[in-house]
């Protein structure tokens, strides 16, 4: 049990260092190296917790280096851009000082992401509306700005409107739907 949890440790600073550090890549370069190293050293009784934190490290490093390369490349790739898309909303509306926001999904190349919509007028949106327009899209990770709160709650992008949207209703309601229509009738 206790090789987890130094396994872990490791892991777990591989990936923090990952998201929320500078993450030169000669940095992680040289912890995949280490993690070898230390695998190499594995039968030396003294060497077993720091190779554990070790191998945990590589691991987490190849872990999030792969999410990074096969699920946010898509999405990194707009940052910044201005396309149409379509948002599936999961939430309701909520108002703001110049607008609305909306919680919702959006699928790109076959992947789904979690997005926060913000619409130039105060309209109120329910879950299972589809909204197509011109959105200019930026990454919620963090990369020179302060980091976001969107982030930390498993939204990958902001979408900003850029002109008139169409809005449809969807004909099949997903039961996550239902989740929040229970929650805005208790409201």
């Amino acid at each position: 049990m206790r090789k987890l949890m130094w396994f872990t440790i490791g892991f777990a600073a591989a990936c923090g260092l990952s998201a929320y550090g500078p993450g030169p890549v000669g940095v992680k370069f040289f912890c995949l190296l280490t993690g070898l190293a230390a695998l190499a050293a594995w039968k030396a009784p003294f060497c077993r917790r720091p190779a554990l934190v070790l191998l945990g490290c590589t691991l987490g490093l190849l872990w999030y280096g792969g999410f990074q390369a096969q699920y946010l490349q898509t999405a990194s790739a707009l940052d910044g851009a201005t396309k149409i898309l379509t948002v599936r909303t999961s939430d309701y509306s909520r108002d703001m000082d110049y607008g609305s926001s909306v919680e919702g999904t959006l699928e790109l190349d076959g992947k789904t992401y979690r997005v926060m919509a913000y619409l130039e007028e105060e309209t109120f949106v329910e879950p299972g509306t589809f909204l197509k327009g011109p959105f200019r899209v930026s990454m919620t990770a963090p990369r020179e700005d302060p980091v976001s709160y969107l982030s930390g709650e498993g939204i990958f992008l902001r979408l900003r409107q850029v002109d008139a949207l169409e809005a449809g209703e969807d004909t099949e309601k997903a039961w996550l739907d239902r989740v929040a229509f229970l929650r805005q009738r208790i409201r």
